[in-house]
């Protein structure tokens, strides 16, 4: 059954955006966390009469019982570049995949209402929970003729800790070693960029020249948002977090070089960055994705984060996937 046109808006501005949907991203942070801290900035933008141009964001409505917010679509971008196509919605995973007949005439309208507002090239990706990215795949597929390619991009899952919840716990420290763990600074930028570079290779198609390494580094840095662990006076440990609202935090990228791996250096520096970020910097909760194959999750678990290992599944820690489309249609973005 088609869904009423009355049940979508597009807003352009996002201080325009309606109390309910906003309500519906400040009442869910975690699952909000690729939607709502840009959305904080842009408002700012637009009360200081400068709005970012080419963002824009679509809600699509239930009436049933009574009206709310079913799907948050946001086309945003950041300093790096075009972020991928973000879908929140408030409905738990549980519920969506019960249900998820019912809602995919609502994800065919989202696909319908982004090709009328972008073009192709410009949808390189999508992420959101899983089901909701392999619905709307398929209907943007059907939509545009785009393709989604056979291997996703991000095959994660989405966990968090939160206060008070095992991140004071101790790690390794190696007597041996002399260890500082701080904020990055302006000195820090070659050895911040040198890591973010790294990182960057280690995740095609998402990497990134010196030059813009560089240029992330001393964002990361002037912004406050990256810290960093050194060995004998070397970085070779960095925990970024650039999504952040007034209740959570999210880390965004954790990366050790090479040749310092096995030595929990990550651990100890991303349950510092946590502590720090809960009890000094007053969020309710810490939150970042893992992918399901990789490794770290064994790291963030025993940092407290909730969900990574084999004991009963925990409410709201999902999969989340991101699929490509089709390169030679697109224009690659980066976040």
């Amino acid at each position: 059954m088609p869904v009423p046109p009355s049940n979508i808006e597009v807003i352009t501005r996002a201080i325009d955006l309606p109390a309910l949907a906003r309500d519906a991203l400040e009442e869910n942070p975690i699952n909000a966390n690729t939607i709502l801290p840009i959305l904080n900035k842009c408002v700012k933008l637009d009360r200081a009469g400068c709005s970012p141009p080419g963002h824009f964001w679509v809600v699509i409505y239930s009436f049933t019982p009574r009206k709310r917010v079913l799907f948050i679509l946001a086309c945003t971008e950041g300093y790096m570049g075009l972020y991928p196509i973000f879908i929140f919605t408030p409905t738990s995973s549980l519920s969506l995949g019960k249900n998820i007949d019912a809602v995919k005439p609502s994800l065919h309208l989202l696909a319908e209402t982004l090709a009328r507002h972008v073009p192709v090239e410009r949808v390189y990706s999508i992420f959101a929970l899983r089901i909701i990215t392999l619905v709307f795949a398929d209907c943007w597929t059907r939509i545009t003729g785009t393709k989604a390619l056979q291997e996703p991009y991000y095959d994660a899952k989405i966990s968090f800790l939160r206060r008070n919840e095992g991140h004071d716990r101790a790690a390794t420290v190696y007597m041996d070693e002399k260890l500082e763990i701080k904020p990055a600074d302006i000195h820090d930028v070659p050895a911040v960029s040198r890591l973010a570079y790294l990182f960057a290779k280690e995740s095609p198609p998402f990497t990134l020249t010196p030059d813009a390494a560089t240029y992330e580094a001393q964002t990361l840095i002037d912004h406050k948002q990256v810290w960093v662990l050194k060995v004998n006076g070397e970085v070779v440990c960095i925990v970024a977090f650039t999504r952040n609202s007034a209740k959570v935090a999210t880390i965004s990228k954790v990366y050790t070089h090479p040749d310092f791996r096995g030595m929990k250096y990550a651990e100890r520096l991303v349950r510092h960055v946590c502590n720090w970020l809960l009890r000094e910097k007053g969020r309710e909760a810490v939150t970042l994705f893992v992918g399901v194959d990789n490794l770290a999750a064994k790291v963030y678990h025993r940092v407290g984060f909730e969900g990574l290992d084999n004991s009963p599944a925990v409410e709201g820690v999902d999969l989340w996937l991101e699929l490509g489309f089709d390169r030679s249609k697109i224009v690659l973005g980066h976040w």
